[in-house]
């Protein structure tokens, strides 16, 4: 039910049946909580946040990869991105799983911190295609965008599967730039790319 008012992006809602679940003395489970949090980076709720993570901790939930990167991805979308570090740096003592990681990379960027991001980045043994693509809209999202296209280049030489966000990034900073034959290029490697979805008009 919480999960389903998220997905209607009715968070307020989900948050008023979270505290009612609580009330009626009922104990929510991690799927639960990941829902939960996420309802709290959709309203930037602070105050909720630092209550929803004591609660968390109090009901001695496990904190698995979801509710570790939905922890992050709230105090980030906060603003308190020094809340979110600290829970990766709890989380990675013992686990690590890419996901955490790249939560923590875009909330870097989110707050245009960039070094910070890059430091992230470079510390990461293993990395998939969003952790690329945190790196590459980041860059552009903070006006960076000769770092990536850089990025973008660094993909196609490590055989990085693309993806939606990586593509559309890309095409951006092209358009900065005018650098109008690789975005061409990018355009016609769309064009013959099944396997890639795009869900905006790139012609």
């Amino acid at each position: 039910m919480i999960r389903g008012l998220n997905l209607s992006k009715r968070s307020m809602e989900s948050l008023f049946l979270y505290e009612r679940l609580l009330s009626d003395g009922l104990l929510p489970d991690s799927h639960t909580y990941t829902s939960v949090l996420k309802a709290c980076s959709h309203l930037k709720a602070v105050l909720e946040d630092k209550q929803v993570h004591a609660q968390i901790i109090k009901n001695g939930i496990e904190p698995n990869t979801h509710i570790c990167s939905s922890l992050i991805s709230m105090y980030s979308y906060a603003g308190n991105v020094e809340s979110a570090k600290q829970v990766l740096d709890e989380f990675s003592v013992h686990n690590n799983a890419i996901c955490p990681f790249n939560s923590m990379i875009t909330g870097y960027m989110n707050e245009g911190l960039v070094e910070e991001a890059v430091e992230i980045f470079n510390t990461m043994v293993n990395k998939d295609t969003t952790t690329w693509s945190a790196m590459l809209s980041g860059y552009v999202k903070n006006g960076m965008h000769e770092e990536a296209l850089l990025t973008f280049r660094k993909m196609m030489s490590y055989k990085v599967p693309l993806n939606e966000s990586s593509l559309v990034c890309t095409l951006s900073a092209c358009g900065e730039l005018g650098v109008l034959d690789q975005g061409r290029w990018i355009h016609k490697y769309i064009m013959n790319q099944r396997d890639i979805v795009m869900s905006v008009n790139v012609g």
